[in-house]
């Protein structure tokens, strides 16, 4: 079985399209990757990365909170965190009855 690593940066690399990264890529190095493509999302694709978030099934108020002007951080990288938390509550999920 592979590492929550491994599987977490395979779930974001199949449902954000994001180019292979070598292996030992730190989360932090996985974070910046997803938050630049999060950004291209929001600026070229955004009904497509509304409908992501919807079947990722990331609470909306969160998004919504995230996008809201003025916040701690920018949007995308507040988006990308969201995201990954959501991924390893699904796969922590899976573990338990999977």
């Amino acid at each position: 079985m592979a590492d929550s690593g491994t599987e977490l940066q395979d779930l974001l690399r199949r449902d954000f399209e994001l180019e292979e990264l070598p292996g030992g890529t730190s989360e932090q190095e996985l974070l910046d990757a997803l938050a630049d493509r999060i950004a291209w999302l929001l600026e070229y694709r955004l009904e497509y990365f509304f409908s992501l978030m919807y079947r990722l099934d990331v609470a909306e108020e969160k998004v919504d909170e995230a996008l809201r002007p003025g916040g701690d951080e920018p949007a995308n990288l507040a988006l990308a965190r969201l995201v990954v938390q959501r991924q390893k509550e699904r796969l922590e999920t899976r573990r338990k009855f999977g």
